[in-house]
């Protein structure tokens, strides 16, 4: 009876402790793995949804100080269609991630990376992806082509503090090459300023900031590397099934290229004409040939009157000529 309860003991402690190690194992290096949360959106609780606020052209704030970007824009769409109510805020990067684990926000859009995993849960579907360039001068030789190039000794690049390109360059031991700056705004002026420097950032960013400014003696050339995958985050398990499948109707319907037109590609709407130029070209055309029909059936009419009229003044002389004789 003794060793019954002997044992009977001993896989109690064996259960405790398996408990135990399991919640240990859902912690590494004391970032607590994040736990799927759902609630319901009302007008009294909206969803708020956050983003940072120096990521052009995806979310920044315009000089009136209001939110403007692709993202903000993809989510009103996205909140009208689904009929959430929200709030969109934007913020620094750390305090966006960090309001986001610690339940101040429900949403926000980030690069699905090893080092954004504690904020959250990742959405199944890639709203686009992050493509890495470099800015150089005109005047200078292109260096950096490979992601390879970067580990080059003394191969000194300007990058975003918070970009990928940064976690990646520590993460192979090429830290001594970066130099991390936080407004890459002010930095591509001073590049520019002064044609000395290179940066390596997102492409579509540097790309909207050389157009922004007008900047006219720096180069876009694409390095060849890893890309990233740019998607919904939350811990609301739910609401990430719910935009993953309006974002495929959404793909499915066309619907997201006007918007990706407007904030990536400007060059296709210029380039495009207007549907109304149509419309009024045709009708320029219909009524220049109701006008030249028009005018072709005058002359020929007059034509014939002037005959008929020269026939009868003939045969009027003839008359008063016999008349006369």
């Amino acid at each position: 009876m003794h060793m019954h309860k002997t044992i009977l003991f001993q896989l109690a402690l064996a259960f405790i402790l398996a408990l135990n190690s399991s919640n240990l194992m859902a912690q590494t290096d004391g970032v607590t793995t994040p736990q799927p949360r759902q609630r319901q959106y009302t007008k009294e609780h909206p969803l708020v949804y956050e983003d940072v606020w120096d990521l052009w052209p995806y979310s920044f704030l315009n000089d009136n100080g209001e939110p403007e970007g692709y993202n903000i824009d993809l989510i009103r769409l996205m909140m009208d269609q689904l009929n959430i109510p929200y709030v969109i805020k934007l913020k620094s990067a750390e305090e966006t991630f960090n309001d986001l684990k610690s339940g101040k926000s429900d949403l926000t859009l980030g690069l699905a990376v090893g080092y954004h995993d504690e904020y959250g849960l990742y959405g199944k579907n890639a709203v686009t992806l992050f493509t890495q360039s470099v800015v150089t001068p005109k005047s200078k030789p292109v260096q950096i082509k490979t992601f390879r190039d970067l580990s080059k000794p003394g191969m000194q690049v300007i990058v975003n503090s918070n970009s990928m390109c940064y976690h990646l360059m520590l993460d192979y031991g090429w830290g001594d090459n970066a130099i991390p700056r936080k407004d890459i705004q002010d930095v591509i002026q001073q590049v520019s300023a002064r044609e000395e420097g290179q940066i390596v950032w997102n492409t579509l960013t540097l790309k909207w900031l050389i157009h922004r400014y007008l900047i006219d003696n720096l180069q876009l050339t694409p390095v060849n590397m890893p890309h990233g995958e740019y998607k919904f985050i939350s811990n609301d398990q739910h609401l990430l099934d719910l935009l993953d499948e309006e974002l495929t109707k959404l793909n499915v319907a066309e619907e997201l290229k006007p918007l990706q037109d407007k904030w990536f590609y400007p060059e296709h709407l210029q380039k495009e004409t207007p549907e109304w130029v149509y419309y009024v070209s045709a009708a320029a055309a219909l009524l220049l040939l109701i006008m030249l029909v028009y005018t072709i059936s005058y002359r020929m009419q007059s034509y014939r009157l002037n005959k008929a009229n020269t026939l009868r003044n003939r045969r009027l002389a003839l008359i008063l000529q016999i008349l006369l004789a």
